[in-house]
Parts: structure tokens; sequence; C-alpha cells
């Protein structure tokens, strides 16, 4: 219950861009025009993933009214969320005892890399939900201890994983078995010879293919777009074949992993150190090397993918939590070596970045021209977020209040703990401050923000204006818009007019887009309306087309 309020904070919160409003109206397609076996967005295109995700959201929307809105696209996620903690507590409570079970819950909901995800309409909460829980039944098969009722759960669950986004669920259990067998000396070889594990292959392909054979018996192109682009597409160079989107550096998923799990990720290092102490660990030793190997597989795999998104290191985040709260449950095991020094400087830095928190709110809400030199030099997001919360600061708002007040409790109780060496003590201001933190922005900076930059409103009052009319976007598929019109809306090129209807007609465009066209288009477009929020990247602009344009007002590209 814990988990499921904490996690449901800014369920309700408008959707911004395409990355939840295109999942979203995959969903309302199932809902709406039961298209169960292929679900199609509202631009009419197949689903790029498998479906489990949008049944099961359709299904929670058909149960609580048959209404698509934010918080039911988020509903899945959030179950999946919810569930990930208490399997993560269940699994450390195993290997680590009741406060390490404790431990590691609050340290998963710390962490603002996994909690910011929950309440997210996308396929990523659900997929690593069901591929931790196969992973925690896979330990007991591998250490000798097969049961048919493991093997049938774990082959079930990689199979809904399957469905949910690919065979990556394979893909990433594999890699990470042989990891942990390599880790523990063992050769991953020999794994061959355990019926078991053919036993779960053969339940994980056989259930996953009731859906994936006649999928793409029946369209083709499936198999191109789910296989070839969202899978292999997103593995491979531009040069072999890949789509080249969201290409970074080799570094970048390493990168995000420590930056989403601040400040607890301060303590890695110490936790690198510590894990070549065997003696520390005891009988949790197994246990902590296995979910270490899930951590390496994620880095490993999508470190050397052509694609790096943030949300793909989302799988080794409930395994991270268990190692570090490992690493606190043995801290006074530790003795005077690399690992104990690395922990007691995170420490220190922990606590004078708590304390620095403090200060550094009082003199925001202290001196008048703070505000205005912190936020002048940021830019986009940054900004945005930089100026929502020195609002809340400067007006003393009841969540910034409570994370300041946090912030200040940690910094007293991890000075004293250091001082006193008790790491329990550390472990609480850690978790105090950090499920503070989360929760000022999964619950008011981030739903702020978005309400701030969705087009929500602004569709609104688009559908008072045109009514029935038709709408077109200026520039490419906008599928913010369109959910929140309940329609797709066609993209318009002034170029081409028997793309469109007869005049009159209504088109949406970005400023950006806008500013393109040649003058004597602009000059021919009356202005509706505007969205007025200064935190938008770019102003939208509702126009009418009264007269046919010339077929030489193609957009001018500067």
């Amino acid at each position: 219950m814990l988990a499921l309020v904490f996690l449901c904070q800014g369920i309700q919160a408008p959707f911004e861009k395409d990355e939840e409003s295109r999942p979203a109206g995959l969903i309302r397609d199932v809902v709406r025009r039961g298209n169960w076996f292929v679900p199609y967005d509202d631009y009419r295109e197949p689903s790029r993933k498998p479906p489990l995700f949008y049944w099961l959201s359709a299904i929670a929307a058909k149960a609580s009214g048959g209404v698509v809105d934010e918080a039911r696209a988020r509903a899945v996620s959030v179950a999946a969320a919810v569930a990930v903690s208490v399997a993560v507590m269940a699994f450390s409570a195993a290997c680590l005892g009741e406060a390490g079970g404790r431990l590691a819950f609050l340290f998963l909901l710390g962490i603002y890399g996994f909690s910011a995800r929950a309440a997210y309409a996308r396929t990523d909460m659900l997929f690593t939900a069901l591929l931790f829980g196969a992973w925690c039944a896979l330990y007991s098969q591998i250490e000798g201890g097969a049961s048919r009722g493991r093997t049938f759960l774990a082959g079930l669950l990689i199979a809904l994983a399957i469905l949910t986004k690919g065979p990556l669920a394979l893909v990433l259990c594999g890699f990470a078995v042989v990891i942990y067998l390599m880790l523990s000396g063992r050769n991953p070889l020999r794994l061959l010879r355990e019926a078991w594990l053919w036993q779960t292959l053969a339940v994980a392909l056989a259930m996953a293919a009731l859906w994936y054979a006649p999928a793409f018996l029946s369209s083709g192109s499936l198999l191109s777009v789910q296989f070839g682009q969202e899978n292999l597409g997103h593995l491979l160079p531009a040069q072999l074949g890949g789509t080249g989107e969201a290409a970074r550096p080799f570094y970048y998923i390493a990168a995000r992993m420590v930056g989403t799990s601040l400040p607890l990720s301060l303590f890695i290092p110490a936790l690198l150190f510590a894990l070549a102490d065997a003696p520390v660990w005891a009988a949790a030793r197994k246990p902590i090397l296995y979910q270490l190997s899930i951590v390496l597989a994620v880095l490993v795999v999508f470190s050397l993918a052509t694609s790096k998104r943030d949300i793909y290191m989302l799988p080794a985040l409930p395994s991270l939590a268990i190692l570090l709260a490992g690493l606190f449950t043995v801290g006074p095991r530790l003795g005077a070596g690399y690992a104990r020094r690395l922990w007691d400087a995170a420490g220190v830095v922990l606590a004078a970045a708590a304390l620095a928190i403090v200060v550094g709110a009082v003199l925001v809400s202290h001196i008048g021209a703070l505000p205005e030199a912190i936020t002048a030099r940021l830019k986009s997001s940054d900004a945005a977020y930089a100026v929502l919360f020195v609002d809340g600061i400067t007006n003393w708002r009841w969540r910034f209040v409570v994370f300041i007040c946090a912030s200040g409790i940690a910094a007293i109780a991890i000075s004293f703990a250091l001082i006193r060496r008790r790491p329990t003590w550390v472990a609480t201001g850690v978790a105090l401050m950090s499920i503070a933190g989360v929760s000022l922005w999964i619950g008011t900076l981030r739903p702020e923000l978005a309400r701030s930059r969705s087009l929500k409103d602004f569709a609104a009052k688009v559908q008072t204006i045109v009514g029935d009319g038709n709408v077109y976007v200026l520039g490419g598929m906008e599928y913010e818009l369109s959910f929140y019109l309940g329609r797709g809306v066609p993209v318009w090129n002034p170029g081409k007019t028997d793309a469109a209807p007869n005049p009159p007609y209504y088109v949406v465009a970005s400023g950006e887009e806008f500013a393109k066209l040649a003058p004597d288009v602009r000059a021919a477009l009356r202005i509706l309306a505007r969205t007025q929020s200064p935190l938008r990247r770019s102003q939208m602009i509702l126009l009418k087309v009264d007269k046919v344009p010339s077929p030489r007002a193609a957009p001018t590209r500067s």
C-alpha cells in the first residue's frame, strides 16, 4: 500500500509529447474498435511492440468505465512497479534478512529512474516486472533447487515479457546467467545439460508463439517492424541495418544509471570494493552476485546497442537497490580497507550535499536576485524545472518544505552515524533524503511542468473552435494533439493542395514551422488561438485556411 500510494503520484498529469500519448492511442484503439490482435495508433499504424501491455491497459479501462485517460493508461505500469518493489523486498529479506528487505524496498522507491517510470504509459515497467520475476524464479533453479513449478513459472514470465517487449527478455536473461556462472567460477556450458533449462525455454517460446505466429502470418510487415526495427534495429549500427536513432556515447547508459539513482549511487564505488571481500557477505554472497549479473547484462547490452535511451536501464534498477541494501547490511563487518574509506567518503559528500540544500533554500528565499541568476543560464527543461523549483522554495510550498526538512534531518543523521560508525543511521538518512526528493519530483515538479507544456488545454480550445471541422497539423505527426482531440490529425502540406479538402479548414502549427512558411502564405492564414505557457519549448498556433494556398507556397527552409 505504501508503494501504491507513493508511486501513484502524478498519475493524472497530462501527457506531454508522443512518448505516452502514442501508446495511449493504441490502448484507445483496443477499447473503441476492438483491435485486440494488433492495435493501431491514431495514425492507423500498427503497434511497434507486442500487445500484452495494451491488452491489460484496455481491460483496466473497460473495467473502470470504458474511458482511456491519463490515469487509466498508466494504471498497469503502476501496478507493475508495485509488484517489483514487493519482489525486491521479498528477495532481499530472503538473502539479507528482514531489515535488508525493508531497506531494499525503500532504496528502490528512492531511485528516481525507477519511481519516475511507474506512472508512465509505456511497456517498460511491465517488462521490468516480468523480467525481474523470471530472474528471481530462476535463482533456485540454477543453484540446484529445480522444481517443475518454478520451471513453469519462469517460462511463463519470460513468455509474458516477450509478449510485452519482444525477445529482449531471453537475451538479457541468458546473458545474465552466463555472467553469474562466470562470476561464481563455474562453466556456463554445463548448464546446457540441465533439463529444466530446455523446459523453461520451451514453455517461454511456445506461449509467446501463440500470438507471434498468427500475427506474423497475417501481416508480414509486423516481422520487419517488431523484430527488424524495434529489436535488431536498435541494437545494430546504421551501417548494418540498424535504425540509427538515439545514438549516444558508449558510456551513456552507465552515466544515466548513476545520475538517476543519486544520492544512492554515491555508494557504488564502495560497493564495488566490498564485493571483492567475500567473507563479509557470508551466505548472501551468491544472491548478491546473482543480482549483480543482471545489472552487468543490462549495462553491457545497452552500452553496445546503437540506440540508447534513459528508460533502457530500468530492468537493472531493482537489482541495484538490492545490491546497495546489501552494502549497508554488511557495513558493520567492513574492515578499514578501500570499501570502508569510500563508504565514509560517500557519507561525508552526502551529508554536505544535504546541508547545502538547506542553506541554498534559505538563500534563495531571502536573496531576491539569486533565483533569476540561477535560471538565467539554463536552457530547455532544465530551466523550466529550475523555475518551478525556485518558485516552490520562495513561496514555501509544503512539498518543498518537507524536502528541505528531510534534507536537514538526513544531514544530521548521516553526520552522527559517521562519527558513531552506525551504517543503519546512514541508510536511514539516505533513504529519507532520496524518497523526499523523488516524491517532490514525481508529485510536484514533473506534473506541473507537464501541465504547463501539454497540449491538453489547447486541444480543448481547438475542439471548441473547430467543432466537426477538418483539422490538420503542419510539420509532422502529432500524437499528443491527436490523443486529446480523439482522432488522428493529418499532416498538412501547403504545396500539395489536393491533400486537404476545400476551404475553410484548420491547421495547427508550431511557431517554428509557421515561421518557415512563405510570407504570402502566412499572410493568408488567420490566427485563431495560441498556447500561452512560457515553459513550452515552442508556441502552438491554430490557423484557419479560408482559401486554397498557391502551389508555389511550399514551406521555405532556412
